[in-house]
């Protein structure tokens, strides 16, 4: 490129004389926009050319500091563990048995004990006789559904303290307007084990108040214990064995 066309170069709509725009192209406001960006940064555009060999376009700019290296995302996983937490009865009520299925298998081989509903009435019978620490209830279901079964428990004063998840395939605030101040969560389905961990979290890591109601265990108070000796413990072992022990796991509820 000729020395006197470097300057028109940077002109707008400006090309090299004698150039075949046919075959070249361009409307020759590339190197006015690109000299106009490198002013505005404070830099300086420079230009050396020889004619039938080449342009060498250059723009420098001073002072100018290397960018931050952004943060990595910070990466999390989801927490599965459900023996982080002492063990726990709850009570499970869906109509569908897969769904029953996929819970009890989250739970497989913990200390955690399951008791398991097919409908809002039995869902009522087994909290009344087993006071489960937990409740993970359907929404729909035969007999009576979720929200009746709800209303019954907190209307109860041996029941209403117990916490409530309700489980639905229609998590909408709408469907549970009238019950959503007496429940403690809503989750969709299907319920995954991180749902269900990150749930448990919520309810006895960080509501100190719940933990100390299910998992304080009041002291017997004991008085006049009488000292007995080693023929007296082995008739009161024996006794509990044989006379209470088949009547209490008569009574206790199937995992």
């Amino acid at each position: 490129m000729p020395e006197e066309d470097i300057e028109r170069v940077f002109e707008s709509f400006t090309q090299q004389n004698g150039q075949n725009n046919r075959k070249y192209g361009g409307t020759g406001l590339g190197l006015t926009i690109t000299k106009k960006l490198v002013d505005m940064l404070d830099g300086k555009m420079e230009v050396s050319s020889t004619v039938g060999i080449g342009s060498i376009f250059t723009a420098t700019f001073p002072l100018v500091s290397c960018a931050l290296e952004s943060p990595s995302p910070c990466v999390s996983f989801p927490d599965y563990n459900l023996e982080q937490f002492e063990p726990l009865t709850i009570l499970v009520t869906d109509d569908v048995a897969s769904n029953l299925e996929l819970i009890k298998g989250f739970f497989h081989s913990t200390l955690h004990h399951l008791i398991f509903a097919r409908n809002g009435q039995e869902a009522i019978a087994n909290t009344l006789r087993y006071k489960p620490q937990l409740m993970l209830l359907d929404l729909k279901m035969p007999v009576l559904d979720g929200i009746e079964v709800v209303k019954f428990l907190k209307n109860n004063p041996s029941t209403e303290n117990i916490p409530i998840i309700i489980v639905t395939a229609s998590p909408h605030a709408e469907s549970i307007k009238e019950i959503a101040s007496s429940i403690f969560a809503l989750l969709p389905k299907p319920l995954s084990r991180g749902n269900i961990v990150e749930i448990l979290k919520k309810l006895f890591h960080e509501n100190k108040s719940l933990k100390s109601t299910y998992f304080a265990i009041p002291k017997p108070k004991i008085k006049n214990l009488p000292n007995l000796d080693h023929g007296q413990r082995a008739e009161m072992v024996n006794t509990l064995i044989n006379n209470y022990l088949p009547l209490w796991e008569k009574e206790s509820p199937e995992n």
